[in-house]
């Protein structure tokens, strides 16, 4: 029965050094690691059978390492682990024997081959299919590229066909004609007019497209009108904000929009509100509150439900202009 391939061994059995020989060649009479193995080998008497068996190598592996050549051996690790077991067999010292088989065959990078035996020759069948699609693929595409470039060649042939030949007359001499120029459209000559917002012109609709000239003559009517007398008694049909009209108070409202804030004695905010034409807020008297405006001239100020004017600054303490708004105390007359 042959001996198995195990690779390295741990417990190797050693051979006994023969009865009546000498203590045996050393290594360093010797060139190579192989000639020192194969030395000590034949000064024990012994056999490559009997080291084969002791070791679980094979035959052919001990001889290529006594000739110092590892063609035959599957590995670098598979020829370390013989050279150990080799070693030990003998009674020597297995790292020591490692360390000059490293010594005197460097480490090459190169991939492992399969330990003998093994055939890793994929299935001929296979390779056969594979090629058979990849040749079925390669002509499919061609085909359709050819396909796609006849058909390009025969569009372009009928389109161009035309375009050349137009080309060619248009390339004979003769008189250039040159049409007239075109008016440009009317969104190009008439501007639309620039209407500040809030502030609209009366008589004209902000949305309507209208010639300068009527913008201009509009304006100068409008601005040449006098300005309506304000009611003198307070009346609108917009929202009047703050007290109730049980409360009282005084009445500021818009002519024309504006911002309005009212704020207490302390600076804290009451009321804030962008005003429309109309509306107005009832603030309660007694209170020192402020009423802090955009435009003075556009609020107007009733006491009592009548007119007193319009506010004269933009910040105006409500309680001092309703007691300068009213008439002063007339004096009793003195008694004689």
């Amino acid at each position: 029965m042959a001996p198995l391939d195990t690779g390295s061994v741990t417990n190797v059995v050693r051979l006994a050094e023969p009865i009546g020989r000498g203590p045996g060649p050393l290594a360093a009479d010797s060139p190579t690691l192989g000639a020192y193995l194969r030395a000590v080998r034949e000064h024990k008497g012994l056999s490559l059978i009997q080291v084969a068996e002791a070791t679980r190598v094979r035959r052919l592996y001990l001889e290529a390492l006594e000739r110092d050549d590892i063609t035959p051996l599957p590995s670098r690790p598979f020829a370390v682990g013989y050279v150990r077991a080799y070693g030990r067999a003998l009674g020597l010292d297995g790292d020591a024997a490692v360390a000059r088989f490293k010594a005197e065959n460097p480490e090459a990078t190169q991939a492992l081959r399969a330990p003998l035996g093994v055939h890793l020759d994929g299935n001929p069948r296979q390779r056969v299919i594979y090629a058979g699609v990849a040749v079925l693929v390669v002509a499919v595409a061609l085909w359709n590229i050819a396909q796609h470039t006849l058909i390009s060649n025969a569009h372009s042939d009928a389109i161009l066909a035309p375009a050349a030949q137009s080309w060619l007359e248009a390339q004979r001499p003769g008189p250039v004609v040159i049409s007239a120029p075109t008016p440009p459209p009317a969104d190009q000559t008439t501007p639309k007019p620039y209407v500040t917002p809030g502030l609209g012109v009366p008589g004209i609709d902000k949305n309507a497209r209208m010639d300068p000239a009527a913008v201009t003559a509009a304006t100068t009517t409008a601005a040449a009108q006098p300005e309506p007398t304000p009611p003198a008694t307070f009346t609108t049909r917009a929202a009047v904000y703050g007290a109730s009209l049980k409360e009282g108070g005084v009445l500021v409202q818009a002519k024309f929009p504006a911002s309005l804030i009212v704020r207490g004695p302390a600076g804290q905010i009451y009321f804030a509100r962008e005003l429309e034409i109309g509306e107005a807020y009832r603030a309660p008297l007694g209170r020192g509150l402020t009423a802090d405006v955009s435009d003075p001239n556009a609020f107007l100020l009733y006491v009592g439900g009548k007119l007193a004017g319009p506010l004269s600054e933009p910040q105006t303490p409500l309680d001092k202009a309703v007691a300068q708004s009213q008439p002063a105390a007339t004096p009793p007359p003195s008694r004689r």
